[in-house]
């Protein structure tokens, strides 16, 4: 709470006539901006957003729409980023607000926990997906994979398959038309590591489903190699090679607790190189869009070895009824 107090404090402080603002990107910057609704005396002008794609602009854009009279806060995983940039301009004063934001992140996540379903065993039946996509459309709507614009009225729901084994290949089709069926276009990434199976054997449905508007995208394990960078490389120019297109995005391929520190080395090199690959979106770190809520279908059981799903599948309603973004995630393995 000192944080809190420190910031109204200052913000008292200043004269009336100053105009505050709230900048930040993805849906930090909107609670960030509900937060301060409700606890400053001082109304909030609006709201200054910007994704990571552009933040490169932000001195051109800050002298033109911020003066002396301007105070900002800044919400965002770039906050040191930001604040050196608008420290170059003429804005009156800016104040770094992280802390109060990583707060408001955790209390969301506590409020959006689910207990598990002990019910239901992987595999599921392929009736309740269908089920599922219904559910969420009545209350989200669906947005494309690769968007990191910000939302600040309405739930947001992304999907997403990873192909993570031979039988996620033979069965992903089988899914991804009933998803197409109800209207929804999730995004699909492939590994190109041949671990697990051979990317060619999905190559002709990947054309196919790409003509219907469907984008895939690399789900990459390069960190898992002792050399992740050259892994990286030859996973992308495997994948070109294979399907006959750049991938314009990438998500990792999770292996829990193994290579955790790699995993996070290797996610801020493609963070901070992402033209530099011929990429639009990484999930890696979370820089570009993070999630209050993830429903997905290959939570560990914490007293057996099986994979469950949450109960927040039969609770769209409570989620879709706060303004957050959320994923649906499905592994077409654990489907029948």
């Amino acid at each position: 709470m000192a944080e809190v107090e420190s910031l109204l404090n200052q913000l008292k402080a200043l004269p009336e006539s100053k105009n505050i603002w709230i900048f930040g990107n993805g849906h930090g910057a909107r609670l960030m901006l509900d937060w301060a609704d409700q606890a400053m005396p001082i109304r909030i002008a609006g709201l200054v957003c910007d994704s990571a794609k552009t933040l490169s602009n932000l001195p051109c854009i800050a002298e033109k729409m911020l003066g002396q009279n301007d105070v900002v806060i800044v919400a965002s995983q770039f906050a040191a980023q930001i604040i050196d940039r608008l420290e170059q301009t003429n804005v009156g004063h800016v104040f770094n607000a992280t802390e109060i934001l990583a707060r408001l992140i955790r209390q969301t996540q506590e409020l959006l926990k689910f207990e598990l379903m002990t019910e239901y065993r992987a595999p599921f039946e392929i009736a309740m997906y269908r089920d599922i996509l219904k559910t969420i459309a009545k209350h989200s709507d669906f947005f494309d994979y690769s968007i990191t614009t910000l939302s600040t009225t309405n739930s947001r729901a992304f999907h997403r398959f990873d192909i993570d084994t031979q039988a996620c290949c033979q069965q992903f089709t089988t899914l991804l038309d009933i998803a197409i069926e109800e209207g929804v276009i999730p995004a699909v990434y492939i590994r190109t590591d041949q671990l697990d199976y051979d990317p060619n054997t999905i190559a002709a449905d990947v054309n196919r489903y790409r003509a219907l508007g469907v984008e895939f995208g690399l789900h990459t394990s390069c960190y898992a190699n002792p050399e992740p960078h050259q892994a990286l490389d030859n996973e992308l120019t495997l994948f070109k090679s294979t399907f006959g297109f750049q991938p314009p995005s990438l998500t990792v391929h999770g292996l829990g607790e193994q290579f955790k520190t790699q995993r996070l080395e290797m996610g801020e090199y493609i963070a901070d190189n992402l033209a530099a690959l011929g990429l639009i979106y990484a999930d890696i770190p979370n820089r570009f869009r993070q999630y209050h809520h993830v429903i997905q279908d290959c939570h560990l059981h914490p007293e057996q070895p099986l994979r469950v799903l949450k109960n927040d599948v039969h609770k769209i309603q409570r989620i879709a009824d706060t303004p957050i973004d959320y994923l649906l995630l499905i592994h077409p393995c654990y489907w029948q």
